[in-house]
């Protein structure tokens, strides 16, 4: 009776410490989910290469909210604008330079771009 009574103990042990894995487990793929999600923005996938990595825009931004925005994605693969345009915001409390220069971009995660920093050069 001792053995029978010490198997079940071993075993609901075992089953213990696999709900313990199968929680962490599924908190990993809700993690990777989300930061998929991010790298996506949203609904909007890069072109040419996908994936996270660097937005930017050319564009001459006014501070506050630019809208009709063209954003391109940095890959592997090469510089590749994005579908349609968005909405960037400017924080940097002044307008960015000339148009031309290179405006790097964070992506918001819900289809929208804040600016990180801009060229000087």
């Amino acid at each position: 009776m001792n053995t029978t009574i010490m198997r079940a103990d071993q075993l609901e042990a075992r089953f213990e410490r696999l709900l313990v894995d199968f929680g962490n487990l599924q908190q990993q793929v809700a993690g990777l989910l989300n930061q998929l999600q991010g790298l996506q923005g949203g609904n909007q996938q890069p072109q040419g290469g996908g994936g996270g990595g660097t937005y930017e825009s050319t564009a001459v931004l006014a501070p506050g909210t630019n809208t009709g925005i063209t954003v391109s994605s940095r890959t592997s693969a090469g510089i590749n604008a994005l579908p349609g345009t968005y909405t960037v915001y400017n924080d940097m409390g002044t307008t960015s330079t000339v148009s031309g220069k290179t405006i790097i971009l964070s992506n918001n995660g819900d289809g929208t771009f804040t600016v990180v920093t801009q060229s000087c050069t």
